[in-house]
């Protein structure tokens, strides 16, 4: 039994029960998103396309090292 639906990794060969990140596929009356977990909190958190793009690719430059400053 896995927490969610999209599981992703940096690592090329990877142990089949790790993962550098987890997506949601959920839904509601009207469509279908995705939602994330927030470190430490156990509440799924919806997304829009936009912040699941910046979700994925904010932990990849930070696996590659790169900061972000705001």
């Amino acid at each position: 039994m896995g927490l969610g639906d999209i599981y992703y990794s940096f690592s090329e060969n990877a142990d089949p029960n790790s993962a550098n990140g987890i997506f949601h596929i959920d839904s509601d009356e009207y469509e279908m998103y995705l939602s994330s977990m927030r470190p430490f909190d156990r509440d799924w958190e919806r997304l829009t396309p936009e912040e699941a793009a910046e979700c994925l690719w904010a932990n990849f430059i930070e696996m590659a090292g790169v900061s972000l400053q705001s």
